[in-house]
């Protein structure tokens, strides 16, 4: 396993800070995060465990 470099960008805070404060400009607006993706493993009726939990027999 390794990592590679990401080719997203994201912008620097503190320097947009530091613009907004050297000219007057009031705090830097801000917005909400996209929602996250939360998933839950359901109970299967018929067994009352989860599909993660079940284990398969060879045949």
């Amino acid at each position: 396993m390794f990592r590679t470099p990401s080719s997203r960008q994201t912008p620097d805070l503190a320097a947009i800070t530091a613009i907004f404060k050297a000219n007057n400009l009031g705090p830097v607006p801000m917005k909400p995060c996209a929602p996250s993706l939360k998933v839950e493993l359901a109970c299967s009726p018929s067994t009352g465990r989860s599909p993660a939990s079940s284990t398969a027999t060879p045949s």
